[in-house]
This record gives C-alpha cells, sequence and structure tokens, in this order.
C-alpha cells in the first residue's frame, strides 16, 4: 500500500467524486448531500488540505486520507476496500509523514470509524451540535424543541 498525493489531474477528481457518492448521511459530517461534480473538481483543485493522498494498493485505488490545515484527519474507503486494514495503515503512515497533534471529526452514528480512530490511540475531546438556523425561523426552531421535550 503507498499514500499517492492528490493531484490536479482529472483522475484524481473522478476517484475522489466516486468515493464521495459511495459515503452516506451516517459516514459523514461535512456532505449532507452529494455536490454536482463541477462543485466538486473546483473544490479539489483549490488545494483545500495540508496534505491529501489517494491510498493506493496494486493498481488500484482503495480510498482517501487527508489533514487539514487545522490538523484535522479525515479518511475514506471504498466499501468494496473495507474491513481489510487499509484505513488503520493509511492513517499511521500519513501521521508519521506528517507528525504532530491530531484531531478527527467523526459523526456519531459512524460506530466503526470511532473504534478505528480510539484504536489509534485517540481520545475523546468534545460533543460538538449544529443548528441550522438559515432553514426554519427561531419560533420554529423553539416550537420543534418543546415538542421534542
Amino acid at each position: 500500500m503507498k499514500l499517492v498525493p492528490v493531484g490536479n489531474e482529472e483522475k484524481s477528481v473522478d476517484i475522489l467524486f466516486a468515493l464521495l457518492a459511495e459515503r452516506t448521511p451516517g459516514e459523514s459530517i461535512s456532505h449532507q448531500q452529494m455536490p454536482l461534480l463541477e462543485n466538486h473538481r473546483k473544490f479539489v483543485m483549490s488545494n483545500p488540505y495540508q496534505v491529501w493522498y489517494l491510498i493506493q494498493v496494486k493498481d488500484d485505488y482503495v480510498g482517501t486520507c487527508y489533514i487539514t490545515k487545522a490538523r484535522e484527519v479525515g479518511i475514506s474507503i471504498f466499501q468494496a476496500h473495507r474491513r481489510k486494514g487499509y484505513a488503520t495503515q493509511a492513517l499511521r503512515d500519513m501521521m508519521v509523514l506528517r507528525p504532530g497533534k491530531f484531531y478527527a471529526n467523526i459523526n456519531p452514528s459512524n460506530e466503526k470509524s470511532q473504534q478505528l480512530f480510539k484504536g489509534l490511540g485517540y481520545k475523546l475531546l468534545q460533543v460538538t451540535y449544529i443548528l441550522d438556523a438559515e432553514r426554519k425561523t427561531w419560533q420554529e426552531q423553539m416550537a420543534d424543541a418543546e415538542a421534542a421535550e
């Protein structure tokens, strides 16, 4: 297995887009819906991360991993290649290449990802909540909150 830097070529965009298309809402924090290919291409070309790699095994790309400029770590593996140790090895390799303090933001329903990071020595730091105030008025949000109690 090797880590191949994500480049500005169309091949990287296509691999990353296919990987993104496989993710479920329970696996993601950043994407609640699939972006358009053109928006995804602009994102990839913008060089958004400190480092970003495709994970290659033989002639096959099995996933991706990255470190944000805030030292947040992300990993995604194609479904056909999960549970084979690639995520663990890729994260270890990437952290050796870029030593320091790392953070991982994980969807609370993604128990497998939580287990992965715990197995690598990560510790629970915080619980974060989000309120999407743009979609409902404050009065509607308060009514929803009271109804939930």
